[in-house]
C-alpha cells in the first residue's frame, strides 16, 4: 500500500506565509511601477516656477542638480523632473547656471533664443523691457541659437570670457571679451564695477533695482566707473556715482510717465 505523506506543520504554516506574502507583494509592485512610470517616462510632466521681485536674489537647486541664480525681477520655469534626452528651462530676466554634467544636453530659452550646453557656467540676460538677449560665458561651452527677422536659423560657440548680445529689434549680434567676475558679481549680493564701460554699469544697477536709464548724452557712455555696493538703497548708489563723476541723474516727475515696461526711469545727464 501506498503511504500519503503530508506536509508537517511548521512546512504548512511556511506554505501559508509565502501565499500571504505574495499577495501582499503584488500591489507594492504595481504601486512601483505606477511611481516608475510617472515619474520617469518620457511624456507630460508639471512645470514649477520661480520668480523674484525687485532687489530679491533667489538661489535654487533644479532636479538634476543644477543650481541657478535668478536675478532681480526675474522669472525661470523649469519642470518638476527631466526626460532622458534633454533638460530644457525658460528663463525672462537674469539668471546664472551652474550645470550639472549627466550626459544630456542642457537648454535655456531666452525670449526665443536657444542657449545650449553640457555642463558649465554662464550667465544669461533677458529681460523683456530689453531688445538685447546677452549670454556671458564664465567657463565651460555653450552654444546660442537663434533665428533672424529673414527666418534663418542661426548658431555661434561662446567662448570662455565672452559676451555675446543678439538685439531683437535691429537683428544684430555683437561679441566682446568682459570682465565675467564683475558681471556675474550681482550673484552674491554685490554690484562690483571695475572700471567697466557705463553701459555695462547702468544695466547692471537697473537689473538690480528695476530701473531703466535714459542717457540724454551719447558722450557719457565714454565714462567708466569702479565701486561695489551691497545693500545700499539706490539713491545712495546714485549720489555714489554723482561725488566720483561729472554725471547727474534725474528721477521723472509724476507728470511724465515713470516706467519703462514696468520699470522706473530715470535720466542721467
Amino acid at each position: 500500500a501506498l503511504k500519503v505523506l503530508r506536509p508537517s506543520r511548521r512546512r504548512r504554516f511556511s506554505m501559508a506565509y509565502q501565499r500571504v506574502a505574495a499577495c501582499l507583494l503584488l500591489p507594492l509592485v504595481l504601486l512601483g511601477g505606477m511611481f516608475a512610470w510617472k515619474y520617469y517616462s518620457p511624456g507630460e510632466c508639471e512645470m514649477t516656477q520661480i520668480r523674484t521681485t525687485t532687489g530679491m536674489i533667489s538661489e535654487a537647486v533644479l532636479p538634476d542638480g543644477t543650481t541657478v541664480w535668478l536675478n532681480s525681477n526675474s522669472t525661470l520655469t523649469y519642470p518638476t523632473r527631466f526626460n532622458s534626452k534633454v533638460r530644457e528651462v525658460k528663463l525672462e530676466g537674469e539668471g546664472f547656471f551652474d550645470v550639472k554634467k549627466t550626459g544630456q544636453k542642457f537648454i535655456v530659452d531666452a525670449r526665443g533664443v536657444s542657449i545650449e550646453v553640457l555642463g558649465t557656467r554662464f550667465d544669461v540676460v533677458a529681460y523683456p523691457s530689453c531688445s538685447e538677449i546677452k549670454a556671458t560665458l564664465v567657463s565651460g561651452k555653450i552654444r546660442m541659437a537663434y533665428e533672424d527677422k529673414a527666418g534663418v536659423s542661426r548658431a555661434i560657440n561662446v567662448n570662455p570670457g565672452e559676451r555675446y548680445s543678439y538685439n531683437c529689434e535691429s537683428d544684430r549680434l555683437e561679441c566682446r571679451k568682459v570682465d565675467t567676475a564683475c558681471l556675474t558679481s550681482w550673484k552674491d549680493g554685490k554690484i562690483w564695477l571695475n572700471n567697466p564701460p557705463l553701459a555695462d554699469a547702468l544695466e547692471a544697477i537697473g537689473n538690480r533695482y528695476n530701473v531703466e536709464f535714459l542717457v540724454r548724452n551719447e558722450e557719457l557712455y565714454k565714462n567708466r566707473y569702479s565701486g561695489v555696493f551691497t545693500d545700499q538703497r539706490l539713491d545712495v548708489v546714485i549720489k555714489h556715482f554723482c561725488k566720483t563723476t561729472n554725471i547727474h541723474f534725474e528721477i521723472l516727475s509724476d507728470g511724465i510717465p515713470d516706467t519703462v515696461c514696468g520699470r522706473q526711469k530715470i535720466l542721467v545727464y
